[in-house]
């Protein structure tokens, strides 16, 4: 007996329930991903002080701004007023990073317990029960070389994808529109506008 089959009632559940096929397959990762950004935006807006993210993010482009203008017209003067200021820019810079840091202390933990448990569902339990084709959660209408994703499968070789990269593509498309309903945009290395509602 492994330590983990405590999941296999779970995981009977989820088959039984229609999980283990598509479309079931395909719409379960597709709420999981939305019910994630949710939660996600929620935890980040609790406890990240937007007001002072806000404030910060506007002297950074105010500073970056500047920076640009004192490159662009080679002004002495404003160069060496940019230069003053880049220390402190610096440091804001990274007052941001580490206040973006904080919501993930909290979610990810449970994020990656979750991945795991329906990782082991897509990827271990579901093509022992319900054959290899099983572990393939979406079907895109088309073919694609690299195997790595998922694979050409069918009469029609159309691509399935594998349960982790629908998740991402998903994840991606609507975490980004949560984040804006939610007044938070965070984009890459979290410099992006921050919103206040």
């Amino acid at each position: 007996m492994a330590w983990w089959d405590f999941l296999i009632p779970f995981y009977q559940w989820l088959y039984n329930v229609g999980i283990g096929q598509r479309p079931g397959s395909t719409l379960f990762i597709l709420s999981l991903s939305i019910l994630l950004s949710v939660v996600i935006s929620l935890v980040s807006r609790l406890v990240m002080d937007m007001d002072r993210l806000n404030r910060y993010q506007k002297e950074i482009a105010t500073w970056n701004k500047a920076k640009a203008e004192a490159q662009r017209t080679a002004n002495k003067r404003l160069y060496r007023k940019v230069k003053r200021k880049e220390s402190y820019i610096q440091k804001i810079q990274s007052k941001v990073m580490m206040e973006r840091f904080k919501p993930m202390f909290i979610y990810m933990p449970g994020f990656f317990a979750l991945f795991w448990v329906i990782n082991g569902f897509f990827n271990g339990y579901l093509p022992l029960i319900a054959g290899e084709q099983a572990k393939y959660v979406v079907v895109l209408p088309f073919t694609f070389p690299i195997e790595f994703f998922g694979s050409n499968l069918g009469a029609e070789n159309l691509y399935h994808l594998l349960f982790v990269w629908w998740y991402a593509m998903t994840s991606f498309a609507f975490g980004a529109i949560v984040q804006r309903i939610f007044g938070i945009n965070i984009g890459m290395g979290g410099l992006s506008a921050f919103q206040t509602k």
